[in-house]
């Protein structure tokens, strides 16, 4: 038996988060790329256009991709609610390709109070972005099936959390709570910042040992929406 057959029929796919740029999944990429995976991230213009613009794009990306039999999404803050509405349904994605699982790293699930704050201002208002005001009330796009594996990954400290502005323990923009799906996964809190998340050790460890349980895992059957 090939023990490594799951990572050559595997691409990790990372979606960078709000104004950032694929840039700032860097590290984590080449960390896992040294492990042996194939990985992928992808552009795209994060502060203009509504969430399922960006996931079509990714879709556009993905359905281009061949060689791989199974995908897995590493999304960042917005990057992991773009992930979200990619899956809602991937037709021609999943006649190539079984999607078997959601990393998310600091993504605001049920919208994000710090949004919130920033629209109660009508000069700001005007000023914020689409995906911003999307984070504003309560986010509309359908979670993953069932099928389709969850792990959230926040940031977050004992304490009262690294932004005193905000309530209950969060990583300097989302809170912990926000994080959490209505679905079930597994979900963990990792001493980092925001910005920063996605490079701490304990996230790299996470993900690293997520994704390879579920690449050696039986592809689950899954359904378009």
């Amino acid at each position: 038996m090939d023990r490594h057959a799951g990572r050559r029929e595997t691409l990790i796919v990372f979606l960078h988060g709000l104004f950032r740029s694929r840039a700032s999944l860097g590290l984590l990429e080449r960390r896992l790329a040294l492990q042996g995976w194939s990985t992928l991230a992808i552009e795209y213009p994060s502060a203009v256009g509504s969430i399922f613009d960006h996931a079509r794009q990714v879709n556009d990306v993905l359905n281009q991709t061949r060689g791989y039999s199974r995908v897995i999404f590493v999304g960042h803050s917005l990057g992991g609610l773009v992930a979200r509405a990619a899956l809602v349904d991937p037709v021609d994605l999943r006649s190539r390709m079984t999607v078997v699982g959601l990393i998310q790293l600091g993504t605001p699930n049920r919208g994000a109070q710090l949004a919130r704050w920033l629209c109660r201002s009508a000069v700001l208002r005007k000023l914020l972005t689409a995906p911003v005001r999307e984070l504003t009330a309560k986010i509309d796009v359908p979670e993953p099936a069932l099928e389709v594996p969850v792990t959230v990954i926040a940031g977050g400290r004992s304490g009262g959390g690294y932004n005193p502005w905000l309530d209950g323990n969060n990583d300097g923009v989302v809170r912990v709570e926000e994080t959490v799906m209505a679905r079930a996964h597994s979900h963990h809190v990792v001493p980092a910042i925001h910005t920063l998340l996605m490079n701490h050790p304990r996230t790299t460890g996470l993900v690293a040992r997520t994704v390879r349980a579920w690449s050696s895992a039986p592809c689950p059957r899954t359904t378009s929406r």
